[in-house]
């Protein structure tokens, strides 16, 4: 496992490596003292899983209890993957390794999973995590999802889970993402959209601060659009759960978000913003 250092980094990354520092940590303690599945609520509020009741309860019950303390992905986008033995994959942004564990066992001991992360702390959850499931196919490195230390056509698919809305620059997110992947390869991501385009600015950035989004999100043409720059094919955008007023109030009165919810109109921000998954394909190119 490299090290991610604080040199170089913008504010808004130095800000959500220090938030998903705070993260790892409250989920290796958590972890380590509640029984998965337990409806107690950890620190901050939230339910000791994270938001890993996204998955099957079949996929967390064989995972360590911190993995899924520490997601906090929108969606599953291993469900969408079709991972097949002896693929390469790379999670952009794995956290505590949620869905690099899951994807280790799907390509089987002849492929491998990177998991790329920023942040020291989850990290080393990370490779906390792996240890304890046993699972070896895996390799944990520290970077940045803008700047992939990996070589040009090194993996079949690049996965994410909620992380390229948090990063400044997202289009930098893609063009990496197409890099390293193999030609034919796909990208296969879970991500928060915004659907309703004419929302007004400020509602946006305030709606998706709420929703974790901290570098505001994408409209579905905005994200189709930076997917083709990047140089995929193929490129679907689909929205699956929407995100309504009573959900938003919620989540920020959870948080402290009060002032961030003044500035939202509940009948222009109700299902305004949605989970989606976003694919493409890595064309090949004919001579």
């Amino acid at each position: 496992m490299e090290s991610t250092r604080s040199v170089g980094l913008s504010e808004s990354q130095r800000a959500v490596r220090e938030h998903y520092g705070e993260v790892a940590c409250r989920a290796g303690q958590a972890g380590g003292s509640q029984a998965q599945g337990s409806e107690a609520q950890a620190p901050g509020g939230q339910a000791p899983g994270g938001q890993a009741q996204l998955y099957p309860s079949a996929d967390r019950e064989a995972l360590p209890a911190q993995a899924c303390s520490a997601s906090r992905g929108c969606g599953n986008p291993l469900a969408q993957a079709g991972l097949r033995e002896g693929e390469r994959v790379l999670d952009l942004g794995c956290g505590g390794g949620i869905d690099v564990l899951l994807a280790a066992r799907q390509v089987g001991g002849s492929g491998h999973v990177y998991g790329l992360d920023m942040t020291p702390e989850m990290l080393a959850l990370a490779e906390r995590n792996a240890a304890e499931a046993a699972v070896s196919n895996v390799s944990f490195i520290g970077g940045l999802i803008e700047d992939i230390p990996l070589p040009s056509g090194s993996v079949d698919v690049v996965t994410s889970n909620c992380v390229i809305n948090l990063s400044d620059d997202k289009g930098a997110v893609l063009r990496e993402a197409w890099r390293v992947l193999v030609p034919g390869g796909r990208i296969v991501v879970a991500d928060i959209v915004l659907e309703r385009p004419g929302l007004p600015a400020a509602m946006r950035r305030a709606a998706a601060c709420i929703l974790g989004c901290t570098n505001d999100v994408l409209t579905i043409r905005e994200y189709e659009g930076l997917m083709r720059e990047a140089g995929f094919g193929e490129v679907v955008v689909e929205p699956y759960r929407r995100s309504s007023w009573q959900s938003l109030e919620a989540k920020a009165e959870r948080r402290g978000q009060q002032a961030l919810l003044a500035q939202l109109d509940p009948q222009q921000v109700d299902d305004a913003l949605a989970s989606a998954y976003i694919t493409g394909r890595k064309e090949c190119i004919i001579s």
